[in-house]
């Protein structure tokens, strides 16, 4: 059985190319779960293909299978980032639990970025709203430094964004109640 007919037989959707330069290509033009890549490949070393996939695509899970049996290659691969090495002739048993932990690390991923790209279009949201509020709106870090302030703050306290992100907060409250703050944010660290 080839490797085709067995991933065929597994549900795989296939797209098999026979070069790096045609699975660079490939890879640019759709999405892909896994790739199983071979590190002799007819016109450049499999493992400068290895990094120009991930250099295109950070999460795709990348299984290398090889005759390469050189403890160099392997190590190198994963380094590299490859998420399995098999050797040929390779065992269908071992074949089908490293693919499928690739499509599982590749879900992973997609699913990392999908929650990154959300979080980065909340703060902006987020920001968006703060700014364009009226009111003074300001944050601090657990030191109680200022990082972040608003358009309301700036006109409220009179110091501009860059005069006051990274000042510790106590700069804009009364004397009385500095005393009370630091040791709150004492307490609040301990």
């Amino acid at each position: 059985v080839t490797l085709c007919d067995f991933l065929s037989g597994e549900g795989y959707d296939l797209e098999v190319v026979a070069t790096g330069q045609a699975a660079i290509e490939a890879i640019t033009g759709r999405r892909f779960d896994a790739v199983i890549l071979d590190l002799g490949l007819p016109d450049q070393d499999g493992l400068v293909v290895l990094d120009m996939m991930h250099a295109f695509d950070q999460g795709l899970p990348i299984v290398v299978l090889t005759a390469f049996t050189v403890p160099d290659k392997t190590i190198e691969s994963l380094k590299r980032g490859s998420v399995g090495y098999l050797t040929k002739p390779y065992q269908h048993d071992e074949l089908r639990a490293v693919l499928a932990h690739a499509v599982k690390v590749g879900a992973l991923a997609a699913k990392a970025d999908q929650a990154q790209t959300a979080l980065l279009e909340s703060e902006d949201r987020f920001k968006a709203v703060v700014e364009s509020a009226g009111e003074a709106i300001l944050c601090t870090d657990s030191k109680g430094c200022i990082i972040s302030w608003n358009r309301g703050a700036a006109r409220l306290f009179g110091y501009e964004h860059e005069e006051i992100v990274g000042q510790p907060l106590i700069r804009l409250m009364p004397s009385r109640f500095r005393d009370a703050h630091v040791r709150r944010l004492e307490a609040f660290e301990g």
